[in-house]
């Protein structure tokens, strides 16, 4: 089965902000489809899809169309507060509750989606996350300065109300959440917010705002089987990696933003879109013929063989 990942649509920057018609959209969208997307058997979209909830629901009904099954998680765009008349809004969400409420309630009446906030569908499991205000850019740091920063520059500081915008209790949320998804052993784990693990682009480092994209996510990484996914977005950088927690178990790290209008996702590490269509089958059984080998290299039925490559591998482990 294949899928297709992609995050940080933004497609605010994409559509019509005056002309609000579902009519006029849907051209839209379909010419955004076939600018960003692949076809795949699933598609999974690791959040900011919209700031404008219209743009956000209509967008998922077309996309639902697209493929067998699409996956969601939120993003921190997603989430703002809204409120009648400003940006063209036709609804007030003075909470971002209210708004993951009201997605939540009318994406269940979308065919082949699934909003994953907080919970687990096909062995896929989703949640927005949170930064954990931990990240060093220098030494000195202080993550009470941090929270600071975030509470009153920070864009979620400013357009959220989420759990009163208090920092502390977002992020014991949302530990607490990645907690309990991935000691149920999701094939692919989603969320906006990026572990640390997917390494971040030399550039932004000493940057103070980076640290309100990241957390520490090694441990959330041990629960989860060798084999599995873990896609993320918020960073405007495409990223692709394999990752090997201390318990020796790989981990393939996902992040495929299309970003906004004037960005390249893809400059930075020379990746395509065709990185981001992965054949979930072929990668089991990978996944199933490296721990075979290992097993028996291990047990001293076999003597230690090296192969051009994955498929070379799978080919003579089956051929046994």
């Amino acid at each position: 089965m294949t899928y297709y990942f992609i995050s940080d649509l933004h497609l605010d920057f994409y559509v019509s902000p005056v002309f609000r018609t579902i009519d006029i959209l849907r051209m839209e969208f379909e010419v955004f489809f076939e600018r960003n997307f692949l076809p795949a058997d699933a598609c999974c979209i690791a959040g900011d899809i919209a700031n404008d909830y219209f743009n956000y629901m209509e967008f998922l009904k077309f996309i639902a169309e697209k493929y067998k099954t699409v996956y969601v998680c939120l993003g921190n765009h997603d989430i703002i507060t809204e409120r009648i008349g400003k940006f063209g809004s036709d609804r007030d969400f003075l909470t971002s509750e209210n708004k993951i409420k009201y997605f939540l309630a009318e994406t269940r009446k979308i065919p082949n989606l699934q909003l994953l906030e907080n919970r687990i569908a096909d062995g896929i499991a989703g949640c927005m996350g949170m930064c954990d205000f931990k990240y060093k850019h220098v030494p000195s740091a202080s993550e009470m300065v941090n929270k600071i920063l975030w509470a009153t520059r920070w864009f979620d500081g400013r357009h959220w109300n989420y759990k009163l915008n208090n920092a502390d209790k977002l992020w014991r949320h949302y530990d607490s959440v990645f907690r309990k998804l991935t000691a149920q052993r999701p094939k692919i784990m989603m969320s906006h917010f990026l572990p640390l693990e997917f390494e971040m682009p030399k550039r932004y480092k000493q940057d103070p705002c980076s640290n309100f994209f990241y957390f520490h996510g090694a441990k959330y990484l041990e629960k989860m089987d060798d084999g599995s996914i873990w896609q993320a977005g918020h960073t405007h950088t495409a990223i692709k990696r394999e990752f090997t927690d201390k318990l020796g178990k790989k981990h393939l790290l996902l992040c495929n933003p299309v970003g906004y209008p004037e960005e390249n996702p893809y400059a930075e590490y020379g990746l395509k879109r065709e990185d981001f269509l992965i054949d979930l089958d072929s990668l089991n059984d990978e996944a199933v013929a490296a721990m075979t080998e290992a097993n028996k290299i291990a047990s001293g039925k076999r003597k230690t063989r090296s192969y051009k490559n994955a498929k070379a591998m799978i080919k003579d482990i089956l051929s046994e």
